[in-house]
């Protein structure tokens, strides 16, 4: 500092990296009077420079993909660092990929987020065994062995031998067979053979799980169900629990049944005597008036199980 004017110099480099901030204090005296103000703190704060490349921060990333991938597969994160200031624009890092080796199927096979860098497929045609072009000229025929094709019921299902799309030919009954898997040795396969070299895939099993529609009625496990009340019962007096089934997918939507009474017969002393869970099928009594010698016969309500999935 010069003692005159009291400018404070640096006399030499500063690295921001190494110290970012350094305390002084600066003493000011009267020559001849001896009196001196109290120091003064002095905060000298350095100013950044984008001084320092980002690195990465190990020298290998590994990633692993599946080949036939989708576009936008994510395969792995790198990730670098810059000791420059943080969040300025000088420890900003931006990523890119600078080369792909080999280049096949397509010298843009993976893009990066230049600003996560994550790396995701950006094409298709990742196949582990393409080595060079002429891999790529094999045409690939598919077939389909087992259950549902060259076994009963016999081509229940088709594959196109070009695009390998499966079709069904006729209706599928879920509740007649739910998946078409039968053993190790009898399962629905797939086949891949390369046009012209003769080298076969192994086959790829295939199973086919059918999906539940709500094509069944409920139905009550008996004909008629008979309950017995003592008359003048109070209100709430459990008569009896009817019962349905469903045959769609249990534990499902679509096997759902709920209760409701569509009718009583006779309707006296009120046409509400008797009530119904919905859910678990239990007959109540709703009302007072139960009294045997003043009805005509004995109260039937008539019940109607209902699937709730549409």
């Amino acid at each position: 500092m010069d003692k005159v004017s009291g400018t404070l110099f640096v006399t030499q480099q500063l690295d921001r990296e190494q110290q970012a901030r350094y305390t002084l204090k600066a003493h000011a005296v009267a020559e001849g009077s001896g009196t001196a103000e109290d120091p003064m703190d002095i905060i000298v704060n350095v100013i950044d420079q984008n001084d320092n490349k980002p690195g990465f921060v190990k020298d290998t990333f590994l990633g692993k993909v599946p080949e036939a991938s989708p576009t936008n597969f994510e395969v792995i994160q790198v990730e670098a660092t810059d000791l420059d200031e943080p969040n300025s624009d000088n420890s900003d890092i931006r990523y890119k990929i600078l080369s792909q080796e080999p280049k096949l199927p397509s010298d843009n096979l993976f893009a990066i987020n230049e600003v996560t860098g994550a790396i995701r497929v950006n094409a298709g045609g990742l196949d582990r065994e393409i080595r060079s072009n002429q891999d790529k000229l094999w045409r690939i025929h598919y077939s389909i062995s087992g259950p549902g094709a060259d076994q009963p019921p016999v081509n229940l299902f088709t594959m196109d031998k070009v695009s390998g799309t499966l079709f069904v030919t006729q209706q599928l009954d879920r509740e007649q067979q739910a998946s078409y898997m039968v053993g190790v040795t009898t399962e629905l396969k797939a086949h891949a053979v390369a046009e012209g070299s003769g080298t076969a895939e192994e086959p790829m099993d295939i199973i086919v799980n059918v999906i539940d529609q709500n094509d069944n009625k409920p139905v009550f496990v008996k004909d008629t169900f008979l309950g017995k009340v003592p008359e003048a019962s109070p209100t709430n007096f459990e008569v009896i629990q009817v019962e349905a089934t469903d045959l769609d997918e249990p534990n499902s939507d679509n096997s759902d049944i709920r209760y409701s009474i569509l009718s009583q017969e006779p309707k006296l002393p009120s046409d509400n005597l008797f009530a119904i869970n919905p859910v678990t099928g239990v007959i109540r009594v709703n009302a007072g008036g139960l009294d045997r010698e003043a009805l005509p016969s004995p109260e039937t309500p008539n019940v109607h199980p209902d699937g709730t999935g549409g």
